[in-house]
């Protein structure tokens, strides 16, 4: 694969909210020659980027399984072998002259290496033991899985303003470099170049063990699956940033995966004393499980060093890490009747000690953010999930669920390089009501209600609580037996409706209004028209707000549009014997 890629970006940080009237109307107007004098008096900073890139990538891959008679054998190979070169003109402008030591105008070359290779081997065997009864068996699968690995990669970055004549608004051409290597030395970014090969072997021995109990024709089933893996990580890594620092890390840790799975069914069946005819009456089932997993921190993160290629976005390694340990627990129940009637229940709960996460330090004064990976505990999440159903004759049915839920989420988030610890409490409910009626053959008509109910209060400074609901109603039509010359028609519309949020923009109606028509002809070829948002109610922006409370925009959301399908199904059968 060949590819290329051309970009520019422009973007400001201020002080106060600048108050669009449209999205981006800020960076419209700081940008343009007349300029802005109102942003200009909020304006921290501003940088444009323009860059070029070019790279080429070669890729293979090969995967075998193999099996005799209880053994079971498995396996992988892939090779990667990456080479780019990067060119980008970098200009960063503080609006307050005080800040004119910091500006930057450099024209960046970073040419890039890397080749990777890994494979993989999986082997397991299916062992019974213990009683012959047909009513109470034993079996064991020992597994093992083994990879290695190996990559290496050269990542230069060269300062070109450094040059004479190679300046940010020099005559050059973006996507030019020197060819002399002694000028590239020069211009060498030592801080941000880096040169590694890290090599890691993985052994993974393991041991599943499956008791099993049937009672009553084997309509009653209990299972007692205890799993135990332990995984033997060996490391090794040259990290090198040319006459800056030279260091060899190494680790050779085990960390032992557990997990239990206790289940127990039953399947009811009456039979008639009479004719002595066997009937379904119902089914349930209840399971248990648990896992605990064991997480080494990357070994990169754990270099004492700095990257500042990006002088808003400065990174730095952590060598304090410790390993990540994470507990899951999960109850569940289910119902299923002959009177088209079901039930579910389950519960989850998730326990995260010394999560690794990136702490962000955050300076209002120059617009920099440090990021540091650091370990940090308190984060554990737990929630339900009910579901009941009933359908009358296979033409009206009813279904409910329920969701409630309540994430302990903590983070590092500060304005100072001192870590402060972020606790946001985050409660929520969900649920979903729908009806269905089948008429005059195929054709359906579906009603629906989604409401959600959402809380975020933390102790945090200049936090903002938050009690917001999301509702959703819905209504569905679908005719395929009722419309003439075969047509099917399928036409819905939503109104969502979201009220409570501390920010007006998120604070929203919606009219989404969808239809479909098609026609099939001899089961092959099929003519469809379809049209989505045919209100234009859609945004273009989707606001949606995090765990720890910040909104997050995301500008791609789909447009309305109308759409015209052709399709034609191919039909190809095996030759009879």
């Amino acid at each position: 694969m060949h590819t290329r890629s051309d970009g520019a970006s422009r973007s400001a940080t201020f002080t106060a909210n600048p108050e669009e009237s449209y999205r981006l109307e800020s960076l419209d107007k700081l940008f343009s020659p007349a300029g802005s004098k109102r942003l200009e008096e909020i304006t921290l900073l501003r940088t444009e980027r323009q860059t070029l890139s070019k790279s080429d990538m070669q890729k293979v891959s090969l995967g075998w399984t193999w099996r005799y008679r209880r053994f079971n054998f498995s396996g992988s190979e892939l090779y990667d072998f990456n080479k780019a070169k990067n060119h980008e003109i970098y200009r960063l402008t503080y609006q307050n002259p005080e800040n004119s030591a910091d500006n930057q105008a450099q024209r960046i070359y970073s040419p890039s290496n890397s080749n990777h290779y890994a494979t993989t081997f999986h082997a397991d065997y299916n062992l019974w033991l213990g009683s012959e009864s047909k009513f109470v068996h034993w079996q064991f699968i020992p597994l093992f899985d083994y990879r290695h690995e190996y990559s290496s990669a050269d990542n230069m970055r060269y300062r070109l303003d450094r040059l004479p004549d190679w300046g940010a608004d020099a005559d050059v051409a973006l996507g030019l470099a020197p060819s002399a290597q002694s000028e590239l030395n020069v211009a060498l970014d030592r801080q941000n170049s880096l040169n590694t090969e890290t090599t890691t072997d993985i052994f993974n021995p393991g041991f599943m063990a499956i008791y099993g109990i049937f009672w009553k024709d084997e309509k009653q089933k209990f299972y007692v699956t205890p799993t135990i893996r332990d995984q033997i990580k060996s490391e090794k890594i040259k990290y090198i940033k040319p006459g800056l620092l030279d260091e060899y890390p190494h680790r050779t840790r085990h960390c032992w995966n557990p997990q239990l799975n206790i289940s127990f069914s039953e399947s009811v069946i009456d039979t008639d004393p009479d004719t002595g005819s066997r009937k379904f009456k119902r089914d349930y089932s209840l399971q248990l499980s648990y896992s605990m997993s064991i997480y080494l921190p990357d070994l990169l993160n754990m270099i004492n060093t700095v990257n500042n290629e990006n002088p808003l976005y400065i990174r730095e390694g952590n060598p304090d890490l410790r390993d990540s340990h994470i507990h899951n627990f999960n109850l569940s129940y289910s119902l299923r009747t002959s009177s088209q009637f079901h039930f579910n229940a389950s519960a989850y709960s998730s326990i995260r000690r010394s999560q690794i996460g990136y702490a962000q330090f955050y300076n209002r004064e120059t617009g920099v953010t440090v990021s540091r990976p650091m370990n940090i505990d308190g984060n554990w999440n737990a929630s339900m999930y009910l579901s009941a159903g009933k359908e009358w004759n296979q033409k009206f049915g009813i279904q409910a669920s329920v969701n409630p839920g309540y994430n302990h989420s903590v983070d590092y988030i500060s304005e100072t390089d001192v870590p402060t610890s972020s606790l946001v409490h985050n409660w929520n409910i969900g649920g979903n009501i729908t009806g269905s009626y089948q008429f005059l053959g195929e054709n359906t008509l579906k009603l629906s209600f989604n409401p959600r109910w959402m809380k975020q209060y933390s102790d945090r400074a200049n936090f903002s609580t938050t009690s917001a609901w999301d509702l959703n109603y819905g209504v569905n039509l679908t005719l395929n037996k009722l419309l003439p010359w075969k047509l099917k028609f399928d036409t819905s519309f939503q109104l969502r409706t979201r009220t409570g949020y501390n920010a007006a923009e998120m604070n929203t109606t919606e009219y989404v209004w969808s239809a479909q028509l098609s026609r099939s002809f001899d089961n092959r070829f099929t003519l469809t028209v379809e049209g989505f948002d045919i209100l234009g109610s859609v945004k273009n922006i989707s606001r949606h707000i995090t765990s720890q409370g910040f909104y997050e925009n995301w500008y791609n959301a789909l447009p309305s549009y109308v759409m015209a399908k052709f399709s034609y199904r191919f039909h190809i059968y095996p030759k009879k014997r």
